[in-house]
């Protein structure tokens, strides 16, 4: 051992200028992965925070059945079905927020449809949420412009529009 480093030491004073520009190289790359390695860490756990506070963890559906779309209900819509709905959906809700292990609960309808401005067609999907339960369950209002969702109970008609779809 001593006469590996003997020989690496003599080698490494014989050529100072190389021994020095290949220190400088190695540590310049080294500062760089690390410094790289830090940002994609951190956007990586940004963009999994931002996923998780979006979605809910949990999702309760009715079951989703196969079922053949005749081409008249295609063009002129169909009328929800008893098997596209949560029979008892109160009481479901009511016994989650009684579940201490539950953060919030909100229940929410779900569609897809057109939004018209003129000649403009964009396809929206609608959300349809209750406006005191979706803050405990969600950070919707973090994305507000006012910051608060309190606004739609007193408007029934009342619309939040998304950034994208409004221009």
């Amino acid at each position: 051992m001593r006469h590996v480093l003997f020989v690496a030491f003599k080698l490494l004073l014989e050529r100072k200028r190389q021994t020095l520009v290949s220190v400088v190289g190695v540590s310049i790359g080294v500062s760089a992965f690390i410094v790289m390695s830090s940002l994609m860490l951190g956007f990586q756990n940004y963009f999994i925070q931002q996923v998780i506070d979006l979605e809910p963890h949990i999702r309760i559906k009715p079951r989703e059945e196969h079922q053949q779309v005749e081409a008249t209900a295609l063009l002129l819509g169909e009328k929800p079905r008893a098997k596209d709905r949560i029979l008892g959906w109160q009481d479901l809700v009511q016994r989650l927020e009684d579940n201490s292990e539950v953060l919030g609960v909100a229940p929410r309808l779900v569609s897809r449809g057109i939004l018209k401005y003129g000649v403009k067609d964009k396809p929206v999907t609608l959300l349809g949420i209750d406006p005191q339960r979706e803050p405990k369950a969600s950070v919707i209002e973090r994305f507000l412009v006012h910051k608060n969702l309190r606004r739609l109970e007193t408007n029934r008609t009342g619309v939040i529009v998304g950034a994208l779809v409004a221009k």
